[in-house]
């Protein structure tokens, strides 16, 4: 939701454009999207909000890519 607001700061901050890249979209799909598009070896960075951050580690955590950060 707040991709958008995110690259302008990211653009004005001096980063080259073609460097930065929003996905939209629901969660799931758009961490697959983001996943694929890092090359092999490669770094790929999420800039969340914190609650976007709590999702997005949920989603990671699911995948197996990272421990659940607690339990209930």
């Amino acid at each position: 939701m707040r991709a958008p607001d995110m690259a302008n700061r990211l653009k004005y901050a001096g980063v080259a454009t073609d460097r930065i890249t929003t996905i939209g979209g629901e969660l799931p799909a758009a961490l697959a999207t983001f996943v694929r598009s890092i090359p092999e070896g490669g770094s790929g960075y999420i800039l969340p909000t914190y609650t976007a951050m709590l999702a997005i580690r949920r989603a990671l955590a699911e995948r197996g890519a990272v421990e659940a950060f607690w339990r209930q």
